[in-house]
């Protein structure tokens, strides 16, 4: 973990811990909380990048999904509606 994810988590814990009216002696669950909240958070940010990451530059011709023509309705289906 870098300083920066140190830094948030600290922060995030100490709000926590305000919201809750400072309640004493539940420093670690506010810590925890807010670890697993930047865990998350930076869960779905990666999954985010790596998604747009792959639609802007696939890696191989083969990953690049050209969208489907639209369905076509036959002339039968028009003449009857």
């Amino acid at each position: 973990m870098t300083k920066f994810d140190q830094q948030w988590i600290q922060k995030r814990a100490y709000e926590l811990w305000e919201l809750e009216g400072r309640p004493v002696g539940r420093d670690l669950d506010h810590w925890y909380r807010a670890t697993e909240e930047f865990l998350a958070i930076s869960g779905a940010a990666e999954q985010t990048m790596t998604k747009t990451r792959n639609i802007i530059r696939p890696e191989s011709e083969d990953d690049i999904v050209a969208p489907r023509p639209a369905k076509r309705r036959s002339r039968e289906s028009k003449e009857t509606n």
